[in-house]
C-alpha cells in the first residue's frame, strides 16, 4: 500500500510549455491491474532511478463527501539522506484504451524528507469506471508520468563508476574479457580480490 497518506507536496501550477525543454528524467507508465477492487490503500508501480534517486507511482480510490476520486502520487525515497530537498515538475497522464493520453494533469512541487510525494486528482470515479469512456479495458486502468528534476539539495548518490570511458581519472588498467575492454583500477580490484593483488602486485 501507501506509505504515506498525509497531503501530497503542494502542487504549483507550471508553464505546459517550459517542463518539455528537455527529455524528462524519468517516465513511468503503470499499469493498474483489478481496477475495481481498488481502495484507499493504493497499489505501487515498481521502482524506477533517476538521477540517482529511486522512484516510483501510488493509485488509490479517495473517497469524498459527494464522489470518489482517482488519485495518483509520484514517490520519492531517499532512505540515504536526511534533510533532502527535491524540485521536481510532474506530468500525470490518464491513458486511453486506445493508447493515448487525456486527463494531462500539469504540476511543479518540492518533496523533501517529510513529504515524500506530489499527487493529482485525475477522474471521478463514476467517469474513471464508465465503459463508454473507454479508460478502463480488462478492468485495468494505465497511467503514464514524465517528470523532469531540479535543485537536488542534501542528496548522497553513491558514487559510480564509468568501466567503459578510457577517460575516467581512477581508472589505470584494462581488461579484456570477451574482446571487450572494461577499464578499472587496480588498486580498488586488489583491496576486494587477492587474485587481483597477486596478478598487480606480487605475493
Amino acid at each position: 500500500g501507501i506509505p504515506r497518506m498525509s497531503p501530497p507536496a503542494k502542487i504549483r501550477k507550471i508553464d505546459p510549455s517550459g517542463v518539455k525543454k528537455r527529455p524528462p528524467d524519468g517516465l513511468i507508465r503503470f499499469e493498474i491491474d483489478k481496477i475495481s477492487t481498488l481502495d484507499s490503500s493504493g497499489r505501487n508501480s515498481p521502482s524506477i532511478d533517476a538521477k540517482g534517486l529511486p522512484w516510483y507511482v501510488a493509485g488509490c480510490k479517495m473517497r469524498g463527501k459527494t464522489t470518489n476520486r482517482l488519485c495518483v502520487y509520484l514517490y520519492c525515497s531517499n532512505a540515504q539522506s536526511k534533510q533532502w530537498r527535491v524540485d521536481v515538475d510532474a506530468e500525470f497522464n490518464l491513458v486511453h484504451s486506445d493508447n493515448t493520453n487525456c486527463d494531462v494533469v500539469e504540476g511543479s512541487a518540492t518533496i523533501h524528507d517529510e513529504m515524500e510525494s506530489i499527487g493529482v486528482v485525475l477522474r471521478r470515479w463514476e467517469t474513471l469506471m464508465d465503459e463508454e469512456r473507454g479508460f478502463v479495458k480488462d478492468d485495468k486502468v494505465t497511467i503514464e508520468i514524465r517528470f523532469w528534476i531540479y535543485n537536488m539539495i542534501g542528496i548522497r548518490v553513491d558514487p559510480r563508476m564509468n568501466f567503459i570511458d578510457p577517460s575516467e581519472p581512477t581508472h589505470d588498467v584494462a581488461l579484456i574479457i570477451d574482446g571487450e575492454k572494461i577499464y578499472v583500477n587496480k588498486g580498488i580490484l586488489a583491496i576486494h580480490s587477492p587474485f587481483f593483488k597477486t596478478m598487480f602486485y606480487g605475493d
